[in-house]
């Protein structure tokens, strides 16, 4: 049985009957997949580096780290098919949105 967004899909499922009007491959790199819901990661055999999230309709990506259960403020933005957008940019259509998270670290020498 294959998992959206933590709920089964497949014939009987809640997704078979209803209409899922955007599908997205939502990536989420390093260590921001510790802040992710766990229940997104269901079906995918544990925290690997990407999932399927099913909508309803066009979201913004605020709404889509929400949902997924990341904070908005912890990325810096997103990718959406290699496209570089913001918080409040709207997904609109199937795709891949790649989670950009701030680049932290290194010293002075």
């Amino acid at each position: 049985m294959i998992r959206v967004a933590g709920v089964p899909m497949g014939p009987g499922s809640l997704l078979g009957k209803v209409e899922s009007r955007l599908r997205l491959r939502v990536m989420v790199p390093g260590h921001l997949r510790e802040y992710v819901s766990a229940g997104a990661y269901e079906g995918t055999g544990g925290r690997s580096d990407d999932f399927i999230y099913a909508a309803g309709g066009p979201l913004t990506l605020a709404d889509l780290l929400r949902a997924i259960g990341l904070r908005p403020e912890l990325a810096i933005g997103a990718l959406f098919e290699g496209r570089r957008i913001g918080r409040e940019d709207l997904l609109d259509g199937d795709g891949e949105v790649v989670i950009l998270s701030p680049i932290a670290g290194g010293g002075s020498a």
